[in-house]
């Protein structure tokens, strides 16, 4: 048999070819493409199926105006570099910034006569990102209106930098730039808009351009992103006709909140039904609303409601009227939150979210940002191995059935919001940098009793004291409790043995299946006298405080540095 070489397939006959690449996967498509010239119009069709256009500034000097930069890895993000090397000549001009836009308008001048040219460029523009200032040029108008049939996300981005409007130079303001729009964006399904003191005229402007919105981010301008000396203010609205609303509406999110949004928000809220996203973040806790608010009245009507994030003010107002019992997702801004370890200790669970599966708790701004420990009464000593449930902890476990997470993000996309079994089940939750307590609890059906481990996890933790500087990484702290007593470790490790588990799992779960033989460890351990356990654990704490003071010194000796 003659092997058929790469050769011989470039000689076959291009319907033939496109059956042969018909079979195989988009990149050994793209690859025989690219060897086939009579296959180059399918291989660019098949290579262009998701393009992401991000406008950004760059401050390193390259050989040509603007570039594509080609896909990391599987993500394929296309972007637009734009460099400010070559502006255009004009004459007086009245802000140095006005420049940059009229430069960065002919560059989307140019993209947007390359995606005409390109049509399968063109039909593969999902997502736009325009961070670059601002004002919003004519030629950028022609850009949303070339790709306004395909076009899934966009983002309005303006850095902080104010400027005023010059309709002679074709620059406008985003709320003029959609008012002067004569076609929707039907396809479009997420929007984030940065608003500033024209926030009414530029919500009512836009949204009615984007009837099929699912997903909406609003993003406020800094206080102080008004210039130099000029302080940002949203006053409330003036028109007194109704907001328009999006009833496709799914995901809804305010960076930071303020009272003044509160109508505006309402309205969204009541007009979507299917809405199972809303976060209105409020870290510095301007907004406190009545137990009657209408938009907290209006999120207790939205039965599809699965996340929630406020501030742990607002929780307490919904908290005070009830409702929202169908919300599996919370995350909270606190207000007296503690970072000392251990963590679990620090923890109030929510009792009125009876489904509640992820808690997501974000440390005040007051906070102290440098943990300290103690442990023993000793400080900068690590946790015990080791450590019991306090009775009121335990109750807010078992009153919430289903929580399985309790995750202290550093940042909001860190959240872990959608349940993804395979995540937990590995590594990758504490690669992340991050804080979380796991739970797991088993259910001994004949008796009833309750066994739960709470497995903590800290990936660092630093603290200074005068000129010293103590830390750890990847600290694990252990809770147990069977009927009221702590696990030693002992029995722990053998309760798994005869599961046939490890004690350090990272997959968490409520009601979780456990063998005959590992009741029967806990059965043993627990029918011992009080007096047996009791010594037991003593002389365990005794020598783990032994433990902890050497373990003190000798992270002092490691960790000093003058």
């Amino acid at each position: 048999m003659t092997p058929v070489g790469a050769l011989t397939l470039t000689t076959l006959p291009e319907h033939i070819l496109r059956q042969i690449a018909s079979h195989l996967d988009r990149s050994s498509a793209i690859s025989l493409a690219c060897t086939c010239s009579a296959l180059q119009t399918y291989g660019e069709t098949s290579a262009w199926t998701d393009l992401n256009l991000s406008l950004q500034r760059s401050y390193l000097a390259r050989p040509l105006s603007y570039e594509w930069t080609k896909p990391l890895g599987g993500n394929r993000r296309y972007a637009l570099r734009y460099i400010f090397t070559a502006f255009p000549q004009v004459s007086d001009p009245p802000e140095p910034g006005v420049i940059q836009s009229l430069a960065l308008a002919r560059l989307v001048g140019q993209l947007t006569d390359l995606l005409d040219s390109r049509p399968a460029w063109r039909k593969a523009v999902r997502l736009i990102s325009y961070d670059i200032d601002r004002l919003c040029s004519r030629e950028f108008g022609r850009l949303l209106e070339t790709v306004s049939s395909t076009l899934i996300s966009l983002e309005l981005l303006p850095p902080d930098y104010p400027f005023n409007e010059y309709p002679t130079q074709g620059l406008f303001s985003p709320e003029r730039l959609f008012r002067s729009l004569t076609f929707p964006l039907s396809s479009l399904r997420h929007l984030h808009l940065t608003i500033n003191e024209q926030w009414e005229e530029r919500i009512r402007m836009i949204l009615p351009v984007v009837p099929n919105l699912r997903s909406l981010r609003l993003t406020p301008s800094m206080q102080y992103s008004a210039g130099w000396g000029q302080r940002v203010t949203f006053g409330p609205a003036e028109s007194r006709i109704g907001w328009p609303t999006l009833p496709s509406l799914r995901h809804l999110e305010v960076d930071e909140m303020h009272s003044v949004f509160a109508g505006m928000l309402e309205e969204l809220v009541a007009a979507a039904p299917l809405l199972h996203h809303a976060a209105f973040r409020d870290s510095g806790f301007e907004w406190d609303p009545e137990v009657d608010d209408p938009l907290l009245c209006a999120l207790r009507r939205s039965t599809k409601l699965k996340y929630l994030g406020v501030s742990s003010l607002c929780a307490g107002r919904i908290e005070q009227q009830g409702g929202l019992h169908q919300l599996e997702q919370l995350s909270l801004e606190q207000q007296d939150a503690s970072n000392e370890l251990p963590q679990l200790l620090s923890v109030k669970i929510p009792a009125w979210l009876p489904n509640l599966r992820h808690l997501f708790l974000y440390p005040s701004l007051q906070s102290e940002q440098f943990v300290p420990w103690c442990w023993g009464s000793e400080w900068l000593s690590l946790p015990e191995p080791i450590k019991s449930i306090p009775s009121h902890i335990l109750s807010q476990i078992h009153q919430s059935p289903h929580l399985q997470v309790i995750q202290f993000p550093e940042l909001r996309w860190k959240e872990q919001t959608h349940p993804d079994p395979e995540y937990w089940g590995s590594n990758r939750p504490y690669r992340l940098h991050d804080r979380f307590i796991l739970v797991r609890t088993y259910r001994n059906e004949q008796d009833g009793k309750v066994f739960t481990h709470c497995r903590s996890y800290s990936a660092q933790f630093r603290k200074l004291l005068g000129h010293r500087v103590f830390g750890a990484d990847n600290v694990w702290e252990e809770h147990t409790d069977y009927d009221g007593d702590l696990v030693p470790a002992h029995i722990l490790s053998a309760v798994y043995d005869q599961a046939g588990e490890s004690t350090v799992w990272t997959k968490p779960g409520r009601n979780v299946a456990l063998s005959a033989p590992a009741w029967e460890v806990l059965r043993e351990w627990k029918a011992l006298p009080r007096s047996v356990i009791l010594a037991g654990e003593a002389l365990r704490c005794s020598a783990a405080e032994m433990d902890g003071v050497e373990d003190a010194c000798s992270h002092e000796e490691e960790h000093e540095y003058d």
